[in-house]
């Protein structure tokens, strides 16, 4: 953690209810320090810091956590909020010296394009390219011919939330950089994803031996109905220099039933 944030982690409540472990049964955070945190009554499983009082801890579990101290071959029992003695160790390799951002483990922040003007937005649900989005009608044609026209220039495609029904793969070329709304799902759908001896993708990006950069947001590929040979994405392009090629905030799924009721 920065020496500027150190001392200023405040765990205010931990309340391991159903609710909280249905939800969070899969967490488990690392926490360095805990300072001045508000005690408050809750359960009688929680751990309440209190008032006033400073602790360093080397970790901090809510949910399941696999110990190798306890069983190798099992994972070790519901903690509901405590510290735990062992945390990950941390190859020194991966974690970034102050001041040099080329050291540790490579990351690239999402792009938030907050000084590129909204005319440099390209919806694809407008004309001339008029996607629906509806989980019914086919948005094949509209989501490639959006995808073709944004390649070379300063444009970015965004597709808002909705679901893209596709019969055909759709093609995200070297250069683009698209952005979805609330996970937009492209969904494939049909006869040309059933058959599991001619594969066929779903979203492909790029061509083999392609070398470029593409930026994706915020987007679910997916599937629906029969896709035994559906490949949902299929990268080809490498990136033209470390970081070029990225996806952000992306999910890739195979689901029959993403569609609300109708």
């Amino acid at each position: 953690m920065p020496a500027d944030l150190m001392g200023r982690v405040h765990l205010a409540r931990v309340v391991p209810d159903a609710a909280a472990v249905a939800r969070l049964g899969k967490w488990f955070y690392t926490i360095w320090w805990l300072f001045n945190s508000a005690s408050e009554e809750g359960s009688s499983q929680a751990f309440c810091v209190q008032q006033g009082m400073n602790m360093v801890t080397r970790a901090w579990g809510v949910g399941r956590r696999y110990d190798t101290d306890s069983d190798d071959s099992k994972i070790g029992g519901m903690i509901q909020a405590s510290a735990v003695p062992r945390a990950p160790e941390i190859s020194s390799s991966l974690l970034k010296v102050s001041g040099d951002q080329s050291s540790g483990f490579f990351e690239r922040p999402k792009p938030q394009y907050e000084l590129v003007p909204a005319s440099n937005f390209v919806n694809v649900k407008l004309a001339p390219y008029n996607a629906i989005g509806d989980g019914v009608h086919d948005d094949k044609d509209a989501l490639n011919s959006a995808l073709r026209a944004v390649v070379g220039t300063e444009k970015i495609l965004w597709v808002p939330a909705g679901v893209y029904l596709i019969s055909d793969t759709v093609f995200i070329p070297s250069g683009a950089k698209v952005v979805g709304q609330s996970w937009s799902q492209i969904m494939g759908r049909g006869i040309k994803f059933q058959n599991i001896n001619s594969l066929r993708a779903v979203v492909k990006v790029g061509n083999v031996g392609d070398v470029g950069s593409v930026e994706i947001q915020d987007l679910i590929f997916t599937v629906k109905g029969k896709a035994a040979g559906a490949i949902v994405l299929q990268w080809n392009i490498h990136e033209a220099s470390q970081g070029s090629d990225a996806m952000w905030g992306m999910s890739n799924t195979d689901s029959s039933s993403s569609l609300p009721p109708s």
